[in-house]
């Protein structure tokens, strides 16, 4: 699940979806703003919470593969870090 999510980060930065704040109330957002924050909660987690250190380190792992991946198994013409500001 991490790799998709590095995946579709690197594919589509731009792109608005909806984040749920407070666990309320819904806000749209660039995907680079709340996959950013959630990439960095996991690092996070990782230096801090010594006892997980094993499933932090794998959600860690998941994001690097799912990075360097997609720079290989995308299709031929679909650009990387898009641009554009449309829907998903």
């Amino acid at each position: 699940m991490a790799g998709i999510i590095s995946a579709y980060l690197i594919l589509h930065p731009k792109v608005k979806i909806w984040v749920l704040a407070l666990w309320r109330i819904p806000i749209k957002i660039t995907a680079y703003w709340a996959l950013g924050f959630w990439i960095l909660a996991q690092f996070a987690n990782l230096l801090i919470d010594t006892e997980e250190s094993v499933a932090w380190g794998r959600i860690s792992a998941g994001l690097a593969a799912g990075a360097m991946l997609i720079l290989f198994m995308r299709r031929r013409g679909v650009p990387l870090f898009d641009r554009t500001r449309g829907g998903a």
